[in-house]
């Protein structure tokens, strides 16, 4: 191969496969300087490297937290770093990603090609999981009829609450249940935390029973003469009314019961004793109760 000399400097570029080669160099002389012997020197050809990358990243995050990872390589040009197709700038070579948004991604490593060294890449996958929701309900298990009280809710997302499947609202952590709202019986309260983009779901359940009364009742009255007319007295809790059934010997008398209080008025007894039975009927508060006198 002949070359020329420019500025002193004469270039031979050739390709060659791997290697060890022998250089020959002649000059040839000019009208100034004359031949020279043939100039030797050994030089190798080698491979170039494939370049490893590492990235040193977990496999989870929990989101709203960040990502904390570094990537490093062994030879190559112009490493290059990307999330999901955003670059990511190291800072005194620790990279950072904010895990704001739940879902599955990827640590994609690059570099480019050099004297030394192929252009490699590299990836790693990642998961950004959701907060675990948590609700916890807490409730008596016992009531009567006509109580106040409290279903506690502790959660950390918003709960929906239902008792027998009846939505209650829940303030500052209580749901508040009223004389009026339950009737006697078995009820269930289940606390729910929907999935959202920061939770997942969650629920918890407990349960309670209602039950009724049994109300104390009293009858009274004292003897009387033939012709007299009886007066019978029936009393109970102030809070009682209802209906009261009065049986004198076989002989049954319907009285209205009202705050706790009712008078059966007699005539025309004739003489003897009389067994009085009195029965408070069973409503949707109080349980029936019985009471026996003689007159």
């Amino acid at each position: 191969h002949t070359v020329a000399f420019d500025n002193h400097v004469a270039v031979f570029n050739i390709a060659l496969p791997t290697g060890t080669y022998d250089a020959k160099v002649y000059y040839l002389g000019d009208y100034r300087y004359n031949p020279t012997e043939n100039v030797s020197t050994e030089f190798k050809v080698i491979s170039k490297l494939t370049p490893v990358i590492t990235i040193d990243a977990s496999v989870k995050v929990e989101i709203q937290n960040k990502l904390v990872f570094t990537v490093t390589t062994t030879g190559g040009n112009n490493l290059t770093v990307r999330i999901g197709g955003v670059l990511i700038t190291p800072e005194n070579g620790v990279y950072t990603y904010g895990a704001d948004v739940a879902g599955s991604y990827a640590i994609t490593a690059t570099v480019d090609e050099n004297d030394d060294y192929y252009a490699a890449s590299e990836s790693k996958a990642f998961e950004v999981y959701k907060h675990q929701s948590h609700v916890n309900v807490t409730v008596e298990s016992s009531h009567n009829v006509g109580d106040s009280f409290d279903i506690i809710i502790n959660n950390d997302s918003i709960a929906v609450v239902t008792v027998n499947g009846k939505v209650y609202d829940v303030v500052n952590g209580v749901v508040n249940i009223t004389t009026s709202d339950l009737s006697a019986g078995y009820y269930v309260v289940r606390a729910s935390i929907s999935e959202s983009d920061l939770f997942l779901s969650s629920s918890d359940e407990k349960s309670f029973t209602i039950f009724k009364l049994t109300p104390h009742i009293t009858v009274n009255t004292t003897d009387i003469h033939v012709g007299d007319t009886a007066i019978i007295n029936i009393t109970a809790p102030s809070d009682i009314s209802g209906i009261v059934v009065v049986r004198i010997n076989d002989t049954n008398y319907t009285v209205y019961i009202q705050n706790g209080n009712a008078t059966l008025e007699v005539e025309k007894l004739g003489n003897g004793t009389y067994n009085i039975n009195v029965t408070y009927l069973e409503n949707n508060r109080y349980y029936s109760s019985v009471d026996n006198t003689t007159l």
